[in-house]
């Protein structure tokens, strides 16, 4: 079994190399070239949404939950559809979405809520502990 999967893995590079070379053949040295930082952007982006993912997990779901629960009362914190609409309404670019999350998750204040009044005395979000902005502005 394990020379099957040697083999297989083997056949995959080969198979994706010999993929490179013939695109290589075919596009000029600077297309070439802009296809590699295109795909090598895409990885970055991919692997910092991989990282806000796991950062997420680690620190908040703990507390907000996807939807809006049944049972109201035992909430604490706002479910992320809510937070995303009022995101989405605050913010159109997504960059100056992205800012203001590492920015309020680093400092949390009732003055940057962009959620109803009501809502932002009752689900003031904490500081986060090993959260610190370097690891936000590094990882995502």
């Amino acid at each position: 079994m394990v020379e099957k999967i040697s083999k297989l893995r083997t056949d995959l590079t080969k198979a994706h190399l010999n993929y490179i070379y013939n695109i290589q053949k075919v596009l000029s040295k600077e297309q070439f070239q802009t296809l590699l930082t295109f795909t090598s952007n895409k990885l970055k982006e991919n692997i910092k949404e991989e990282k806000g993912k796991i950062l997420f997990k680690q620190k908040s779901t703990a507390y907000h939950t996807l939807s809006r629960p049944t049972e109201m009362s035992k909430m604490v914190a706002p479910a992320l559809n809510g937070v995303m609409r009022h995101l989405k309404m605050t913010y159109h670019e997504k960059t100056k979405a992205i800012t203001f999350i590492k920015d309020y998750v680093i400092n949390p204040s009732p003055d940057k809520a962009i959620c109803m009044p009501n809502k932002s005395k009752r689900f003031l979000m904490p500081l986060q502990i090993g959260c610190s902005n370097t690891i936000l502005k590094k990882d995502l």
